[in-house]
């Protein structure tokens, strides 16, 4: 519905995750801040 009307791009679609664990959900989000903040400190994802 994003894609269709416009408001993102389709290759924004990338940056979503779904899951219905918890779990997994926790240890997706706890590895890309480990990858891509926490190891930059200040910078912005």
């Amino acid at each position: 519905m994003l894609v269709k009307y416009g408001t993102i791009s389709p290759s924004d679609l990338d940056l979503f995750m779904t899951t219905d664990s918890v779990d997994e959900a926790f240890e997706f989000l706890t590895t890309e801040l480990e990858a891509k903040a926490l190891s930059h400190p200040g910078v912005g994802l």
